[in-house]
Protein backbone atom coordinates (compact mmCIF):
# COMPACT_ATOMS: atom_id res chain seq x y z
CA UNK A 1 0.00 0.00 0.00
CA UNK A 2 1.15 3.38 -0.98
CA UNK A 3 0.80 6.51 1.25
CA UNK A 4 1.40 10.39 0.24
CA UNK A 5 2.48 12.51 3.51
CA UNK A 6 2.62 16.03 3.66
CA UNK A 7 4.70 17.71 6.83
CA UNK A 8 4.43 20.97 8.67
CA UNK A 9 8.19 21.15 9.02
CA UNK A 10 8.10 23.72 10.89
CA UNK A 11 6.89 21.77 13.65
CA UNK A 12 7.91 18.35 13.32
CA UNK A 13 11.60 17.69 12.49
CA UNK A 14 13.44 14.69 10.71
CA UNK A 15 13.48 12.44 12.89
CA UNK A 16 9.94 12.22 13.91
CA UNK A 17 9.44 12.17 10.07
CA UNK A 18 11.82 9.15 9.85
CA UNK A 19 10.15 7.18 13.12
CA UNK A 20 6.87 7.42 11.56
CA UNK A 21 8.07 6.09 8.02
CA UNK A 22 9.01 2.94 10.42
CA UNK A 23 5.96 2.75 11.82
CA UNK A 24 3.82 2.53 8.69
CA UNK A 25 6.26 0.60 6.86
CA UNK A 26 5.94 -2.11 9.74
CA UNK A 27 2.11 -1.94 9.08
CA UNK A 28 2.60 -2.46 5.37
CA UNK A 29 2.53 1.10 3.97
CA UNK A 30 4.94 2.84 2.10
CA UNK A 31 5.34 6.46 2.83
CA UNK A 32 6.61 9.27 0.30
CA UNK A 33 7.13 12.33 0.57
CA UNK A 34 4.97 15.36 -1.44
CA UNK A 35 7.02 18.66 -1.65
CA UNK A 36 5.13 20.32 -4.45
CA UNK A 37 1.42 19.97 -2.99
CA UNK A 38 -0.43 20.72 -6.77
CA UNK A 39 1.58 18.21 -8.45
CA UNK A 40 2.54 15.37 -6.21
CA UNK A 41 0.88 11.91 -8.57
CA UNK A 42 1.76 8.10 -7.21
CA UNK A 43 0.65 5.46 -9.36
CA UNK A 44 -1.78 3.56 -6.92
CA UNK A 45 -1.71 5.74 -4.35
CA UNK A 46 -4.55 4.70 -1.60
CA UNK A 47 -4.16 7.48 1.33
CA UNK A 48 -2.69 11.16 1.95
CA UNK A 49 -1.26 12.01 5.02
CA UNK A 50 -1.25 15.26 6.86
CA UNK A 51 0.84 16.20 9.66
CA UNK A 52 0.33 19.49 10.89
CA UNK A 53 -2.32 22.17 11.49
CA UNK A 54 -4.98 22.83 9.00
CA UNK A 55 -3.06 24.41 6.47
CA UNK A 56 -1.32 21.43 6.06
CA UNK A 57 -4.67 19.69 5.05
CA UNK A 58 -5.20 22.34 2.73
CA UNK A 59 -2.64 22.08 1.19
CA UNK A 60 -3.25 17.93 0.98
CA UNK A 61 -6.40 18.72 -0.84
CA UNK A 62 -5.38 18.91 -4.69
CA UNK A 63 -3.05 16.07 -5.12
CA UNK A 64 -6.03 14.03 -3.18
CA UNK A 65 -8.35 15.49 -5.69
CA UNK A 66 -6.16 14.43 -8.04
CA UNK A 67 -5.82 10.85 -6.97
CA UNK A 68 -9.30 9.87 -5.59
CA UNK A 69 -7.74 9.44 -2.34
CA UNK A 70 -9.31 10.35 1.19
CA UNK A 71 -7.33 12.12 3.94
CA UNK A 72 -6.33 10.78 7.24
CA UNK A 73 -5.05 13.86 9.13
CA UNK A 74 -2.78 14.25 12.52
CA UNK A 75 -3.18 17.55 14.75
CA UNK A 76 0.28 18.98 15.50
CA UNK A 77 -0.85 22.74 16.36
CA UNK A 78 -3.51 24.86 17.96
CA UNK A 79 -7.02 25.14 16.31
CA UNK A 80 -6.72 21.86 14.16
CA UNK A 81 -10.89 21.79 12.64
CA UNK A 82 -9.91 19.33 9.39
CA UNK A 83 -7.47 16.86 11.90
CA UNK A 84 -8.98 14.10 13.30
CA UNK A 85 -6.04 12.69 15.17
CA UNK A 86 -3.43 13.79 17.89
CA UNK A 87 0.24 12.66 16.51
CA UNK A 88 -0.17 9.99 19.56
CA UNK A 89 -2.64 8.11 18.37
CA UNK A 90 -1.09 7.33 14.78
CA UNK A 91 -0.67 3.43 15.30
CA UNK A 92 -4.15 3.47 16.43
CA UNK A 93 -5.86 5.40 13.47
CA UNK A 94 -3.67 3.34 10.79
CA UNK A 95 -5.06 0.31 12.47
CA UNK A 96 -8.26 1.93 12.25
CA UNK A 97 -7.93 2.32 8.37
CA UNK A 98 -6.34 -0.57 7.67
CA UNK A 99 -9.39 -2.55 8.88
CA UNK A 100 -12.00 -0.15 7.23
CA UNK A 101 -13.64 1.10 10.19
CA UNK A 102 -12.95 4.71 9.99
CA UNK A 103 -15.45 6.84 9.03
CA UNK A 104 -15.70 8.93 5.71
CA UNK A 105 -16.80 12.30 6.03
CA UNK A 106 -16.96 14.14 2.51
CA UNK A 107 -16.80 17.42 1.93
CA UNK A 108 -17.69 19.63 -0.81
CA UNK A 109 -15.75 22.00 -3.00
CA UNK A 110 -15.62 25.11 -4.42
CA UNK A 111 -14.76 25.53 -7.70
CA UNK A 112 -13.24 28.97 -9.19
CA UNK A 113 -13.28 30.13 -13.11
CA UNK A 114 -11.08 33.37 -13.61
CA UNK A 115 -8.24 34.82 -15.99
CA UNK A 116 -6.09 32.86 -13.42
CA UNK A 117 -7.41 29.18 -14.14
CA UNK A 118 -9.26 26.74 -12.58
CA UNK A 119 -8.84 26.60 -9.28
CA UNK A 120 -10.77 24.03 -6.48
CA UNK A 121 -10.82 25.00 -2.36
CA UNK A 122 -11.87 23.14 0.37
CA UNK A 123 -12.21 26.18 2.26
CA UNK A 124 -12.22 29.11 0.25
CA UNK A 125 -11.16 31.57 -2.26
CA UNK A 126 -10.12 35.02 -0.79
CA UNK A 127 -10.53 38.14 -3.00
CA UNK A 128 -8.68 41.65 -1.69
CA UNK A 129 -6.97 44.26 -2.04
CA UNK A 130 -3.33 44.73 -2.66
CA UNK A 131 -2.73 48.00 -1.22
CA UNK A 132 -3.53 49.12 1.75
CA UNK A 133 -5.99 52.20 2.33
CA UNK A 134 -7.92 51.33 -1.32
CA UNK A 135 -11.06 50.81 -1.34
CA UNK A 136 -11.93 48.54 -4.01
CA UNK A 137 -15.19 48.15 -6.28
CA UNK A 138 -16.86 45.20 -7.19
CA UNK A 139 -20.35 43.81 -8.75
CA UNK A 140 -21.60 40.49 -7.06
CA UNK A 141 -24.22 38.47 -9.90
CA UNK A 142 -26.06 35.64 -8.10
CA UNK A 143 -27.48 33.49 -10.82
CA UNK A 144 -31.30 34.48 -10.52
CA UNK A 145 -30.67 37.06 -8.93
CA UNK A 146 -30.82 41.01 -9.05
CA UNK A 147 -26.68 41.96 -8.96
CA UNK A 148 -25.43 43.96 -6.02
CA UNK A 149 -22.29 46.11 -5.40
CA UNK A 150 -19.67 45.59 -3.17
CA UNK A 151 -17.37 48.47 -1.81
CA UNK A 152 -14.65 47.76 0.39
CA UNK A 153 -11.68 45.72 0.73
CA UNK A 154 -12.70 42.24 -0.86
CA UNK A 155 -15.10 39.40 -0.66
CA UNK A 156 -14.47 35.77 0.47
CA UNK A 157 -16.62 32.90 -0.97
CA UNK A 158 -16.71 30.09 1.55
CA UNK A 159 -17.54 26.41 1.38
CA UNK A 160 -19.31 24.88 4.80
CA UNK A 161 -16.32 23.78 5.81
CA UNK A 162 -14.60 27.09 5.38
CA UNK A 163 -17.33 28.52 7.07
CA UNK A 164 -15.58 28.87 10.71
CA UNK A 165 -12.26 30.13 8.94
CA UNK A 166 -11.90 33.80 7.31
CA UNK A 167 -15.43 34.04 6.69
CA UNK A 168 -16.44 33.71 10.32
CA UNK A 169 -13.81 36.47 11.67
CA UNK A 170 -15.13 38.38 8.91
CA UNK A 171 -18.66 38.30 10.04
CA UNK A 172 -20.14 35.54 8.09
CA UNK A 173 -22.63 32.65 9.34
CA UNK A 174 -21.65 29.15 10.75
CA UNK A 175 -22.35 26.13 8.70
CA UNK A 176 -23.10 23.10 8.93
CA UNK A 177 -20.76 21.27 6.97
CA UNK A 178 -22.81 18.45 5.38
CA UNK A 179 -25.06 21.58 3.72
CA UNK A 180 -24.67 21.56 0.06
CA UNK A 181 -24.20 25.42 0.11
CA UNK A 182 -21.84 27.93 -0.20
CA UNK A 183 -21.35 31.50 1.07
CA UNK A 184 -20.35 34.91 -0.21
CA UNK A 185 -18.94 37.57 2.77
CA UNK A 186 -17.82 40.93 1.94
CA UNK A 187 -14.78 42.24 3.66
CA UNK A 188 -15.23 45.45 5.75
CA UNK A 189 -17.74 46.97 3.24
CA UNK A 190 -18.39 50.83 3.20
CA UNK A 191 -22.16 49.94 3.18
CA UNK A 192 -23.26 48.12 6.52
CA UNK A 193 -26.34 46.63 4.76
CA UNK A 194 -24.40 44.49 2.63
CA UNK A 195 -23.66 40.84 4.54
CA UNK A 196 -23.10 37.41 3.62
CA UNK A 197 -25.14 35.86 1.26
CA UNK A 198 -25.47 31.98 1.63
CA UNK A 199 -26.38 30.93 -1.66
CA UNK A 200 -27.54 27.01 -3.06
CA UNK A 201 -25.50 24.44 -4.89
CA UNK A 202 -27.02 25.15 -7.93
CA UNK A 203 -26.49 28.69 -8.29
CA UNK A 204 -23.31 30.09 -9.99
CA UNK A 205 -22.00 33.52 -8.26
CA UNK A 206 -19.63 35.54 -10.77
CA UNK A 207 -17.65 38.68 -8.97
CA UNK A 208 -16.48 41.66 -11.45
CA UNK A 209 -14.00 43.90 -10.40
CA UNK A 210 -15.28 47.32 -11.46
CA UNK A 211 -12.46 49.77 -9.97
CA UNK A 212 -9.35 48.53 -8.71
CA UNK A 213 -8.32 51.93 -8.18
CA UNK A 214 -5.02 51.58 -9.89
CA UNK A 215 -4.00 48.20 -8.05
CA UNK A 216 -4.29 44.32 -9.51
CA UNK A 217 -6.55 42.07 -6.68
CA UNK A 218 -4.59 39.55 -4.72
CA UNK A 219 -6.07 35.99 -4.71
CA UNK A 220 -5.96 32.75 -2.52
CA UNK A 221 -7.09 29.69 -3.06
CA UNK A 222 -7.17 27.81 0.26
CA UNK A 223 -4.75 30.68 1.99
CA UNK A 224 -2.33 30.40 -1.13
CA UNK A 225 -1.94 33.17 -3.59
CA UNK A 226 -3.56 32.23 -6.93
CA UNK A 227 -2.55 35.52 -8.64
CA UNK A 228 -3.82 38.35 -9.43
CA UNK A 229 -6.65 40.05 -11.47
CA UNK A 230 -7.46 43.48 -13.27
CA UNK A 231 -9.91 46.38 -13.55
CA UNK A 232 -12.63 44.62 -15.76
CA UNK A 233 -12.09 40.64 -14.91
CA UNK A 234 -14.43 38.19 -13.37
CA UNK A 235 -14.43 35.58 -11.15
CA UNK A 236 -17.09 32.67 -10.90
CA UNK A 237 -17.82 30.76 -8.62
CA UNK A 238 -20.37 27.24 -7.42
CA UNK A 239 -20.33 24.46 -5.76
CA UNK A 240 -18.24 21.64 -7.27
CA UNK A 241 -19.81 17.81 -7.73
CA UNK A 242 -16.45 16.98 -6.74
CA UNK A 243 -15.71 16.37 -3.08
CA UNK A 244 -12.56 15.18 -1.13
CA UNK A 245 -12.89 12.70 1.86
CA UNK A 246 -11.63 13.40 4.94
CA UNK A 247 -11.32 10.20 7.65
CA UNK A 248 -12.36 10.13 11.06
CA UNK A 249 -13.04 7.61 13.88
CA UNK A 250 -16.58 8.35 14.21
CA UNK A 251 -19.16 10.77 12.85
CA UNK A 252 -17.54 14.85 12.94
CA UNK A 253 -19.33 16.21 16.28
CA UNK A 254 -19.85 20.39 14.40
CA UNK A 255 -20.33 21.85 17.70
CA UNK A 256 -18.59 20.11 19.93
CA UNK A 257 -15.14 20.93 18.01
CA UNK A 258 -16.70 24.43 17.90
CA UNK A 259 -17.10 24.50 22.08
CA UNK A 260 -13.49 22.57 22.13
CA UNK A 261 -11.83 25.19 19.71
CA UNK A 262 -13.95 28.43 20.10
CA UNK A 263 -15.42 28.13 23.28
CA UNK A 264 -18.57 27.92 21.63
CA UNK A 265 -21.35 29.04 24.56
CA UNK A 266 -18.49 29.41 26.68
CA UNK A 267 -20.11 32.55 27.99
CA UNK A 268 -23.54 31.05 29.44
CA UNK A 269 -21.16 28.08 31.13
CA UNK A 270 -21.75 28.90 34.56
CA UNK A 271 -25.43 29.93 34.01
CA UNK A 272 -25.79 25.75 32.85
CA UNK A 273 -24.31 24.55 35.49
CA UNK A 274 -26.41 26.33 37.82
CA UNK A 275 -29.45 25.00 35.94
Amino acid sequence: MKALAFFNTSRIGKKDIERIGNHLKKRGIEMALCDNYRSCEIKDLQLVLTFGGDGTVLKAVPCALQNSAPILSFKIGSVGFLSAFELNQLNEAIDSYLSSSLVEDRRALLRIESALGTEYALNDFVMERSKPSRTIYLKVIIEGFSPYLVAGDGIIISTPTGSTAYNLAAGGAIIDPASSVYQVTPLSPHNPYVGCVVVGNSRKTTIELLDDRGYPLDCYSDGVYAGRLKEGQKVEVILSRKSVILLRPKEFDFVGVMREKLAFGGRLRDDFQKR
